[in-house]
């Protein structure tokens, strides 16, 4: 027998649904999806409405994980409070590293993002919703430290090839 637990929000207890079994999640426990038709947390992931969600068909593994790393992203609740994906990573040496390369006007955006988000954390508020950075914009933007994390890493690596021989 599988469970599913599914977290509604950010740190919130897990609603745990055993299927056959009443009385886990709610009265009865959902029966299972009829094939071709998508349940409705699919169309949540999305930003649907359930009723669409018997319509929707995923074109390729593709599209469904793209949709859960929507999820996910609005789940995080991070960008509620302005930050990045970068802003949240953890400060190892490579990362400390990757941050001390970074440019100057690029370091203060995040210094800024970084102490708006302690600010609003400490007052426990978030920012308005159309301050949130999208999804998109996250992509884009907030993906700001990989190239020098990625050189940092490839310049370790050398260097231990280096100290091998």
């Amino acid at each position: 027998m599988s469970t599913l637990t599914i977290f509604l929000e950010p740190l919130q207890e897990p609603l745990v649904v055993v299927p056959g079994v009443s009385g886990s999640g709610g009265p009865k426990a959902a029966a299972p999806p009829v094939l071709g038709h998508a349940p409705p947390w699919v169309a949540a992931l999305q930003g649907r409405s359930p009723r669409h969600a018997a319509r929707w068909r995923p074109r390729s593994k593709g599209q469904l994980h793209n949709a859960v790393k929507r999820y996910v992203f609005r789940a995080s609740a991070f960008n509620q409070m302005g930050l990045y994906y970068d802003d949240c990573l953890y400060e190892n040496e490579d990362v400390q590293e990757a941050l001390r390369r970074l440019p100057q006007p690029v370091m203060d955006d995040r210094n800024f993002r970084m102490q708006r988000a302690l600010h609003l954390s400490l007052t426990k508020k978030i920012l308005p919703k159309e301050e949130w950075p999208s999804y998109e914009e996250d992509r884009e933007k907030g993906r700001y430290l990989q190239s020098y994390l990625d050189e940092v890493i490839r310049e370790k690596r050398e260097r231990e090839e280096w100290n091998k021989k």
